[in-house]
């Protein structure tokens, strides 16, 4: 089974998303030396796991300009041979260098005579009414030649102001640096006010984001249209005035009438300073602890649902701080418990309808290359992350991938005999996990013992004692009921049967387990979310990098 499988089985199925960029499909040697073969099994997986897609930079101005929408178009036809939604990105952005050099307001001959290196001419000096003609016209050629096509629009993108950490609020930041955003009065409300950041359509253009929306739902009545933005997604902590400024924006575009149907939160994440244990590392003062930064994503995609206003994860990405040879086993489990985090609260909440990640492949992007930051790894082979997506929205699936071998139900082999073809042994790496392998991996976190019975099968040896001492922990804490999910790792690949109950076990580590449980069963009897029973739980950001 894939995630594309299990989303569309959900009672109420989610769309599951990734980010192609179509340089890398022009020529893959762009990005790591890749040939066409790894090409060929790229878009395989993407076709196979994922049932939505967006092209990373081809739908933007500046590259629809350059070469005649054939970026966008070629990945639109990509996706609609192969039954995925798509997402446009972006109508409308007023970063410079994605708007072609006519609309880019930094083509402009420096002291020394120069142009930037993208620019081929100036642009022009234009009035107020000049300004709103070429975007609105902007704005209907594209949504008119692809209407009806697209599932959603990124109408406006990142709109709001970063006011720096070093300022005490984006009041004193504005004050201190007035050429880089201002206080909007027609946003602001009483509660919230909102500072833009100043380009070429603002402040000359007060009213550009509602006239944005406006114009594209003349002519694509179809796809749903959103406002994307990144740094904000929690509503505490260090993201807390951005979260604010960016809902009151929101919030005054539904109060206006406008039809604004999503919030896009990026939520591009660095383990380095969002871990688990502290939050942002032992000296960090300005990030909440990862529970508490998903308790607080939580709290914020309720007041977005209180107003009528779906949440699309449209760029999540899971980014290690440091380079692929430093990448352990802790920081892959923490990679994949938040991406399960998310995931959960996506679940849970109603409104949340889409949970897309800007990329799927690590080495396959070159905003985060060498941080490992996706769900599949160099190998296309899924990762942790991949198992806990999986095991979010089915948590007990059958993914025949590469090896033939099969772990069966609750990650043990059982029996050499049960799983393992004649040229492997079940060597166990925990009370949770064990794997199929031709000799025990030399790693000092397994510890490989041999040929055992599945912990819950009624084993009395070594490891049937330790899984039953955590089994009565489990019992005792009211959060086991009848079924552990399957946890095979980067491994073999999965087999399995069993009942489908409530119950969601993926480390018997007991910080991760109450990462993996806190909240997420409290209520046993809790209202369901697209097959989910129970309440799901729930870093920073980089910017638009594309």
């Amino acid at each position: 089974m894939t995630l594309r499988d299990a989303a569309s089985n959900l009672t109420t199925p989610l769309p599951i998303g990734c980010v192609i960029n179509y340089a890398f499909i022009d020529n893959p040697a762009k990005v790591n030396d890749h040939t066409e073969e790894d090409l060929e099994e790229y878009l395989a997986l993407a076709a196979t796991q994922y049932n939505w897609l967006t092209e990373e930079n081809g739908c933007k101005w500046r590259y629809s300009e350059q070469h005649d929408r054939y970026r966008c178009v070629y990945m639109l036809e990509f996706a609609e041979a192969h039954g995925m939604d798509y997402r446009g990105h972006a109508l409308v952005w007023g970063k410079a260098a994605s708007n072609p050099d006519f609309f880019d307001e930094e083509c402009i001959y420096d002291e020394d005579g120069n142009l930037p290196g993208r620019c081929k001419s100036v642009v022009p000096t234009y009035t107020v009414d000049q300004k709103y003609k070429i975007m609105n016209e902007h704005v209907k050629n594209e949504s008119e030649y692809y209407a009806g096509r697209l599932a959603a629009w990124d109408v406006v993108n990142e709109a709001v102001c970063d006011c720096w950490l070093s300022f005490d609020s984006c009041e004193e930041f504005v004050a201190a640096n007035p050429d880089n955003c201002g206080k909007s009065d027609r946003y602001s409300g009483a509660e919230y006010d909102v500072y833009l950041k100043k380009n070429i359509y603002w402040p000359d253009m007060p009213d550009y984001i509602s006239q944005a929306f406006i114009e594209t739902k003349k002519y694509d009545t179809v796809a749903l249209l959103g406002y994307n933005e990144y740094k904000f997604e929690a509503g505490t902590g260090w993201q807390k005035e951005k979260s604010d400024m960016t809902y009151q924006l929101v919030k005054s575009l539904v109060d206006e009438g406008v039809p604004i149907d999503y919030i896009g939160s990026q939520t591009h994440i660095d383990l380095g300073y969002m871990t688990y244990e502290t939050g942002g590392g032992s000296t960090s003062t300005n990030h909440d602890s990862s529970l508490s930064y998903l308790d607080s994503v939580k709290a914020n995609m309720d007041r977005y649902a209180t107003i009528g206003v779906e949440w699309h994860f449209t760029e999540l990405t899971i980014a290690m701080e440091s380079v692929e040879d430093t990448f352990d086993a802790q920081a892959e489990e923490d990679q994949a418990a938040l991406y399960k985090g998310l995931l959960d609260l996506c679940l849970a909440e109603e409104k949340c309808t889409c949970f897309q990640t800007w990329g799927f492949v690590d080495g396959w992007t070159n905003a985060y290359n060498g941080l490992l930051a996706y769900p599949f790894g160099t190998d296309y082979e899924g990762k942790d992350a991949f198992v806990e997506l999986m095991s979010s929205m089915d948590p007990v699936y059958e993914k025949i991938y590469g090896d033939p071998c099969l772990v069966y139900l609750y990650g043990e082999c059982q029996s050499d005999n049960d799983c393992c073809d004649e040229k492997a042994s079940c060597f166990v790496k925990s009370t949770h996990y064990s794997q199929c392998r031709e000799s025990c991996p030399d790693n000092a976190d397994w510890d490989c013992w041999e040929g055992v019975e599945s912990i819950f099968s009624g084993s009395t040896g070594e490891l049937g004692l330790a899984g039953a001492a955590l089994l009565s922990v489990l019992v005792g804490l009211g959060i086991f009921t009848k079924r552990i999910i399957t946890d095979y790792r980067r491994g073999p690949p999965a087999g399995l049967d069993g009942e489908e109950d409530n119950i969601d076990l993926t480390s018997a580590d007991t910080d991760a387990m109450f990462f993996r449980t806190h909240n997420a069963f409290e209520e046993e009897e809790g209202g369901k979310h697209r097959g989910i029973k129970g309440k799901g739980v729930g870093g920073n950001i980089s910017g638009d990098d594309k």
